[in-house]
């Protein structure tokens, strides 16, 4: 970290056992803090819908207050900050605590609960300290618990905002996985502000948000993640809160996002599948949130059953190592038999897609075409569906 961090004092150091999170408090200047949280104040503030600086005219009254309450000596509630390394073995000590704040960087730090008091920091001339506690965590699902545990029943926010909180850590995390992998350097998670998947020209290629929104519907095994509804919001938090204390979804959501991009990168490049539609080049079968989020809620479903059962775990692993190796038995068999442009085009059956997409209601047609591809990601792990099979053609989950 590029901030001076000496004048940090550090309070309490406290282990939450069941998060396996240390809460750290600290007093620091209020002029260090700003200068640490430039970064993510900013992107929290304005990257994939989450909330920034409120502006509604009670908004500017509450900021107005505080500001005037630090000037007379008020003590406001310490802001959360959280922070994922995993470096961590179980003990944190102060000189640990500042080696770990030192070696962070300003992006990968998360604003969990405090941009209204930044931001009110920010428009006083107040001088003095201000108490900043952190969440520190082994691995970003236990942050991402602990954040969901706290705010539930109490958070104004939906599911999907609350788990934008922790973005920078949890992208940061799964780019670091996947760079321990065959995978590095042929893939790019493109955090630019609007970027959207359709717009990319070769497969590997995800937005940011697109990877967040994956990331959910593994949780809740469920293609729609955008529910509106405060009650759907809740249970949905609920079902989350659960996944995240059984362990391995984590590390099982990677292994079914590494098959997801291996299949992408290897379809064979082909610029004129189609004359009209919404797939038109091979590679824009993935540059679709539908397609995307349906294939990893589909797997997940596969996994672990519906939402509110639970499978054995040997019984899971077992059957996330089956779809390891029925990814891997069609990325050989695109490797090997569809490298030619018609090939490709039977294999991808793209004009039959194009009309089944064109023929769903317009009404809610998002939701339409995720329900569309759950049920055909779902004809892929059905046994008629081998690999390899003669003429094998995606025209088979198309159909169905």
């Amino acid at each position: 970290m590029n901030v001076e961090i000496t004048d940090t004092n550090i309070l309490d150091i406290t282990e939450d056992k069941r998060s396996h999170c240390f809460s750290v408090l600290t007093k620091m200047p209020i002029a260090k803090y700003l200068e640490m949280v430039k970064r993510p104040f900013e992107l929290n503030g304005s990257l994939m819908g989450q909330r920034g600086t409120l502006t509604s005219t009670s908004a500017r009254k509450i900021r107005e207050r505080m500001v005037a309450d630090l000037k007379k000596g008020a003590i406001l509630p310490p802001v959360v900050i959280g922070i994922v390394d995993d470096t961590l073995n179980g003990s944190m000590s102060n000189d640990n605590f500042i080696k770990i704040l030192k070696e962070t960087d300003e992006k990968d730090l998360s604003i969990i609960d405090g941009i209204q008091r930044t931001t009110a920091f920010k428009e006083s001339a107040y001088t003095g300290e201000i108490r900043v506690e952190y969440w520190v965590a082994n691995k970003v699902e236990d942050l991402t618990y602990r954040m969901l545990v706290l705010n539930t029943g109490q958070s104004p926010w939906d599911l999907k905002r609350q788990i934008e909180v922790v973005y920078s850590s949890l992208l940061h995390e799964i780019e670091k996985k996947l760079d321990k992998t065959d995978l590095a350097g042929k893939y790019i998670i493109n955090q630019s502000i609007g970027f959207e998947t359709k717009s990319r020209i070769k497969g590997g290629v995800y937005a940011a948000q697109d990877i967040i929104e994956m990331y959910l519907a593994f949780h809740l095994r469920s293609e729609k993640v955008n529910m509106q509804e405060k009650l759907a919001d809740n249970f949905s938090r609920i079902d989350m809160i659960e996944s995240l204390s059984e362990g391995h979804f984590f590390e099982r959501f990677l292994r079914i996002l590494i098959c997801l991009i291996r299949i992408d990168i290897n379809i064979p490049e082909n610029k004129n599948m189609a004359d009209n539609g919404r797939f038109t080049a091979s590679h824009k079968l993935f540059s679709s949130t539908p397609t995307l989020v349906s294939f990893v809620a589909i797997c997940s479903l596969e996994i672990y059953g519906y939402p509110s059962t639970h499978k054995a775990d040997e019984i899971s692993e077992n059957i996330c190592k089956e779809i390891e190796e029925k990814c891997n038995r069609l990325v050989s068999y695109m490797k090997e038999n569809i490298i030619a442009p018609e090939n490709c085009q039977i294999f991808l059956a793209y004009d039959i897609l194009n009309e089944k997409i064109n023929g769903l209601p317009r009404q809610r047609i998002g939701d339409k075409e995720r329900e569309f591809f759950m049920k055909a990601f779902k004809g892929f792990w059905s046994p008629y569906f081998e690999i390899p099979q003669e003429n094998l053609s995606l025209k088979a989950l198309w159909t169905l």
